[in-house]
């Protein structure tokens, strides 16, 4: 979703910030297979520009986006406008201990963030649509203060500035606003990071096992297109993600099911204040599932600053399936 993100962000002027999202997972990528973004220009006005993204493998079509993105204007800030917020939850603030952080978070010296889970506010004996999960997280390092953009390098070729490494501060554009010029970063990483945690939401309400149950299939049980750090990684994943399920359905009943299928369907995002957002500060998380039913499970979460402004509002169908009762003989 990152990577669709910025390849539309290519395609618009630095004037205009992201403002909503929709994304929808098709086929299972493969990691081994390059994949080729395409973007559609749909639509553009003097305050809005649509983009189509396609992400393709091998002529197939594994992925699509369609983002729309709003022109700013600081002038408009102090314009007479309809204004309200969800209310910032109180929750403990992010330690700064790294022990502290959730393995099965993304986090870990070779990972892109730092995850910090906090314990379960509700009652176990609550609705499913009423329990709240919360957990802070942001980028790993620092993210520029410049944007990534066309140079031209010592031989005269025009090159992304990725290739050239890290933006030195005499050359970056450095002022007040530099958070706008940069948003498109912070928005990327901020796409990313509103997917963790986030289906397993749905099921995680229900006490139902998915990891940590005996018959769960082993993230590595399949190598193919899997390097063996990436296979090493994903087992230490799964023994996190089954420590952290035992922790979370300790004293809970039992019969919240087991999940033997869980897939992402559809991911959207509505971002706020993108202006004001650092990715690479702490940005807390709060989920909940609103409904399931029908073998699938809607989620919702919302994403605060570190200094309490809502940035975006998330929402993603997943397929969820769970083991059924081995049917009875009728001789």
């Amino acid at each position: 979703m990152a990577q669709a993100l910025l390849a539309g962000y290519e395609t618009v002027t630095t004037d205009f910030m992201v403002h909503s999202i929709h994304s929808h997972f098709l086929k299972a990528a493969q990691p081994e297979i390059s994949v080729i973004y395409r973007v559609e220009r749909v639509r553009d006005t003097r305050s809005f520009a649509t983009r189509l993204i396609r992400a393709m493998q091998r002529g197939i079509l594994v992925f699509y986006s369609t983002a729309s993105f709003a022109k700013s204007n600081v002038s408009q800030e102090s314009k007479r406008t309809l204004r309200h917020s969800a209310s910032y939850p109180q929750v403990e603030k992010p330690p700064s201990n790294p022990l502290a952080q959730s393995p099965a978070g993304q986090t870990g010296p070779d990972q892109p963030c730092d995850c910090v889970r906090l314990a379960s506010r509700m009652n176990s004996s609550a609705s499913p649509s009423d329990k709240r999960f919360y957990h802070w997280v942001r980028a790993r390092g620092n993210i520029a203060k410049s944007p990534l953009k066309a140079v031209e390098s010592e031989d005269g070729r025009s090159c992304n500035s990725r290739s050239l490494g890290k933006i030195s501060e005499d050359t970056a554009v450095i002022g007040n606003d530099y958070h706008r010029r940069n948003h498109q970063a912070h928005a990327a990483a901020l796409l990313y990071m509103s997917d963790n945690y986030f289906l397993a939401t749905c099921f995680r309400a229900h006490n139902a096992s998915r990891f940590s149950n005996p018959t769960s299939d082993h993230p590595g049980s399949s190598t193919i297109g899997y390097r063996a750090n990436e296979l090493d990684t994903a087992g230490r994943t799964f023994q996190a993600l089954a420590s952290e399920e035992l922790e979370d359905n300790q004293g809970a009943s039992k019969d919240g099911g087991h999940v033997t299928m869980a897939a992402s369907m559809d991911h959207t995002v509505y971002f706020h204040n993108l202006h004001q957002l650092r990715a690479d500060d702490w940005i807390l998380v709060e989920m909940e599932s609103p409904w399931a039913g029908d073998e699938r499970g809607l989620v919702v979460s919302r994403i605060w600053s570190h200094d309490g402004t809502l940035a975006a509002t998330c929402f993603q169908e997943g397929l969820v399936r769970l083991a059924q009762p081995p049917h009875s003989s009728r001789l």
